[in-house]
């Protein structure tokens, strides 16, 4: 087996990395940090722009009011909805006027009021009687989609039939529809009923693939192992989350080791918010953890804890009483949680994503919940006990908002209603109950006393579930496909499952894509090894540890390959592990996150995952894989095995942070031979470097931890579009946000896009009367006829008068008389209070205003957002986000 870098040779290929800096920038183009979605070539259009999109028909509620069909326009030109129809045969209901922009999607739901409920956002139409007024209705005879089968028809204006879906029992024999019918994707945990049929999107684009008439075309299809199998639910953020976020930061980034290192780094994170903890977890018992957090809510931190509720074997007592804990003290746990008696269903089978942010400036991400056997808090000097895994801790500025903006549309109960608050009347502890503050243990020697610290520039990659993880060209079947001869792939995983789909199955007919990836690595001519819990495992299971061991020996002993499959223990606990490696060849990345090797863990969970191009963290990591693989009774996989060595770190902090002045990592596995060198742990090599063989390391890291204020007691101006698909002049809006906790009067409010009194710009005074309840978002637009015609529903003010029934903003002469007209490439948006002082500024592009940094800008149709909604640091490329399709009122 070809060996991959060890410790040592990471420091020989210091200097090396450091004279190939300039190559590596040249050869690696980062994606932006939020694809845009591109529309696809004219060669791949269908013979019609408009597509049926989507159907929700086996609805969740009773008599299913919230039936849905969505459209979409694939084509390079908007397309009037006036009398185009969708129809089930029996019923069919006509469009309204509305012009549907290229790549625009569009729902028409039976009833909107339940339809709301269930998605989280209103419909753009409705067809089955006029629920709620800001809703246009469709005219016609309802359609009722059959819940063992029917058709939706499209029809234009002339009645023509130009698309077609037919699925269970209908009828196959209609025009625009070719083949067998389509069913939904069902097995496991993924069930019919409230299922969305939906149509494949194509990886680069988020636009469907091409039409082919067939069932072949749709995600529930079962004839493509990656597109297909699909299922969805409402209230995903699938399109949001879509591709991946990608990124280049310069940051500081620390690997963890469970149950060796994390607890006390853990805490020392926490221990530092000056403003807020928001965590989102699996489940939460270790009460040394909860002591902190009351501490820290004692001292004024606001703590916000998301949980899942329907954990296996349920909530433990010691999880009540730690919720309870942390509500006493003015905290807020919550729970994502399903009761089909009270029409409630989760959008994600599990809540397992396992991440905390830190006053918006610090993630800490990995495969281990807060519990005991994850983080024992016991001394380690003499051992300890508890579940393998790996943490990481960032402040890389993209990672940490985009954990915020998952943590905000997750723990969303004003549009959710599967998020609830812990209840002290039904999940409150026995009286008396007594906390268990025991962990750890002392059959397992601490082989990784000390995380591993960097500092650098890196490559990030968020990696989540349900609605990016299962990718060929990037995410982790991506990241897998970079080995090839000379490389290397190490899996380190609780569990990878022999096959997917029902338990009847096989890996012929259901593959496990993740599985499969690695044995084609080893086809490349990659050193491939895969170190699976023995712990949990049920050696019976078809699909379980011990078999997918013996499928993958096979077929390296069939075809020859360096690919071996072990299952083991080796701390305690067992692997609770979710964690590849990969060496290109010439570089190494970490995959760590909490998606397991399950079908239900890549596209029904709510999971995440970090992918970082780091030579030293994979080494790191390389070398905890090795321990783990030896002792678990597999050979040395190099042919030098990494010494025992001692890595001193002498860290430079700066006065906004205290990291430790030194720590000594000694790695001690049991097959120690005897050389002994001194390993050099940095992607950044300094001047103060030297990485020799014997050489002490001495990189400098300057983290700066900048804590967010508890929160603006002040409005802000949330979301800006300004460079729109059509007339910038009709359809610009600006999106203001209250996060106080009391109601604010606008009645002496402006908004505008004029910086100084006396200029030629505009700036605008909302009507008498005009106010912003806590939490609530006002949408101001220049026109609201514009604005509806993109988005199908009124603002809440206009700028100038295009629609007697929306309220008017009066233009404000004592500090300037234009009109407000943002630029494209660059303008401020103030908004101002009752005595002309300006409350909250945004400046983006060439737009400046003093004290405040401009946000670098987007592409045409794109907004910029908040995000997250109360972060408020006057730099405008750390606040905004660029969001694709924009999100008016959402």
């Amino acid at each position: 087996m070809s060996r991959r870098p060890s410790p040592f040779a990471a420091a020989r290929l210091g200097l090396a990395l450091t004279l190939s800096l300039a190559l590596i920038a040249a050869t690696f183009t980062p994606t932006p940090s939020r694809i845009s979605p591109k529309l696809p070539s004219p060669a791949l259009q269908t013979q019609t722009s408009l597509l049926i999109d989507a159907l929700y028909y086996d609805t969740y509620l009773a008599n299913e009011p919230e039936e849905a069909v969505a459209l979409i326009n694939v084509g390079s030109a908007a397309v009037d909805l006036a009398g185009w129809s969708i129809s089930d045969g029996e019923g069919t209901v006509t469009f309204p006027g509305y012009s549907l922009a290229p790549g625009a999607r569009v729902w028409a739901a039976r009833t909107a009021t339940s339809f709301q409920q269930e998605f989280g956002f209103k419909p753009d139409f409705e067809y089955g009687g006029d629920s709620d007024p800001a809703v246009p209705d469709m005219n016609g005879t309802a359609p009722a989609f059959a819940n063992s089968g029917d058709e939706v028809i499209l029809l234009d204006p002339a009645g023509t039939t130009v698309d077609a879906l037919v699925y269970e029992a209908g009828d196959v024999t209609i025009a625009g529809w070719s083949g067998p019918a389509l069913f939904p994707y069902t097995q496991g945990y993924f069930g019919a009923e409230g299922q969305i049929l939906y149509r494949k999107l194509d990886q680069t684009t988020a636009m469907p693939i091409p039409d082919t008439d067939t069932l072949a075309d749709w995600a529930q299809a079962t004839d493509d192992d990656i597109d297909g199998k699909k299922v969805q639910y409402p209230g995903w953020d699938l399109l949001r989350y879509f591709f991946p976020l990608k990124t280049t930061q310069t940051a500081n980034l620390t690997y963890l080791i469970a149950p060796d290192n994390i607890f006390d780094a853990y805490l020392a994170e926490i221990n530092k918010a000056n403003s807020y903890i928001h965590i989102e977890g699996y489940s939460f018992t270790n009460a040394h953890i909860a002591d902190a957090l009351v501490a820290k809510l004692q001292a004024g931190v606001q703590v916000r804890v998301l949980l899942e509720e329907e954990i296996v074997n349920g909530i433990s007592d010691q999880e009540r009483w730690i919720c309870q804990q942390i509500e006493a003290n003015g905290g807020e746990c919550w729970f994502m949680y399903n009761d089909d008696p009270t029409d409630v269903h989760d959008r994600y089978t599990f809540q397992h994503a396992k991440f905390t942010v830190v006053d918006g400036v610090t993630l800490l991400t990995g495969s281990e919940n807060l519990n005991g056997s994850s983080m024992p808090a016991d001394d380690k000097a003499d051992g300890t006990w508890g579940n393998r895994g790996v943490y990481i801790i960032t402040d890389a500025p993209d990672l940490v908002n985009h954990a915020l903006d998952i943590f905000t549309h997750d723990l969303d109960p004003a549009n959710h209603k599967d998020v609830r608050r812990w209840d002290p009347a039904i999940d409150a502890p026995p009286a008396g109950f007594s906390p268990d503050y025991t962990t750890g243990g002392t059959g397992y020697s601490v082989q990784f006393p000390d995380p591993l610290v960097l500092s650098g520039t890196f490559d990030f990659e968020v990696v989540q579930s349900p609605d990016n993880s299962l990718r060929l060209q990037d995410s982790l079947l991506g990241l897998v496909a970079r080995a090839g001869a000379g490389g290397v792939v190490l899996v380190e995983q609780l569990y990878e499952r022999t096959y997917w789909g029902p338990s009847t199955s096989d890996p012929a007919t259901d593959p496990n894509p993740r599985l499969e990836a690695y044995i084609d690595a080893a086809r490349r001519g990659a050193d491939v090894r895969i170190l699976l819990d023995s712990y949990y495992d049920d050696p019976a299971d078809p699909r379980g540890n011990a078999a997918t061991c013996n499928y993958v020996n096979n077929i390296a002993s069939s075809e020859g390959l360096d690919l071996a499959c072990l299952i083991g223990n080796p701390s305690g606990t067992g692997i609770h592990n979710k964690m590849v490696l990969v060496w290109d060849g010439s570089q190494g990345w970490t995959h760590t996150g909490s998606i397991n090797g399950s079908e239900n863990s890549s596209k029904n969970n709510r999971e995440l995952a970090v992918q970082v191009r780091s030579t030293a963290g994979y080494n790191y990591l390389a070398d905890l894989f090795e321990y783990d693989w030896v002792v678990s009774g597999g050979a040395p996989i190099f042919p030098t095995p990494t010494p025992t060595a001692t890595a001193t770190f002498t860290a430079t902090p700066t006065a906004t942070a205290t990291p430790t002045a030194s720590a000594t990592p000694t790695f001690t596995p049991t097959y120690t031979p005897a050389a002994t060198a001194t390993p050099t742990f940095t992607d950044t090599p300094t001047a103060s470097a030297t990485p020799t063989a014997t050489a002490t390391a001495t990189p400098t890291f300057t983290p700066t931890y900048t804590p967010t204020p508890a929160g603006p007691n002040h409005l802000l101006i949330r979301e800006v579009f300004y460079d729109t698909p059509g007339k910038d002049s009709d359809e610009e809006w600006i999106e203001i946000y209250n996060p106080t906790g009391s109601t604010v009067d606008l009645s002496g409010y402006k908004l505008g896009d004029e910086e100084t009194r006396g200029g030629g710009e505009g700036m605008y005074r909302f009507p008498g009367g005009a106010s912003i309840a806590p939490g609530q978002v006002l949408v101001v637009a220049l026109k609201a006829t514009g604005f509806r015609a993109l988005y199908g529903f009124d603002p809440d003010y206009e700028v100038k008068d295009s629609d007697p029934a929306v309220p008017d903003m009066s233009v404000y002469s004592a500090w300037a008389g234009g009109t407000i007209a943002l630029s494209n490439t660059g303008d401020q948006v103030l908004l101002l209070d009752e005595t002309d002082t300006s409350v909250d500024v945004v400046t983006y592009e060439r737009g400046s205003y003093p004290g405040v940094v401009a946000h670098p800008g987007v592409a045409s149709g794109h907004s910029i957002e908040r995000s997250p909604a109360d972060q408020d640091t006057d730099d405008c490329s750390l606040d905004f986000v660029d969001r694709f399709p924009p999100t008016p009122g959402g």
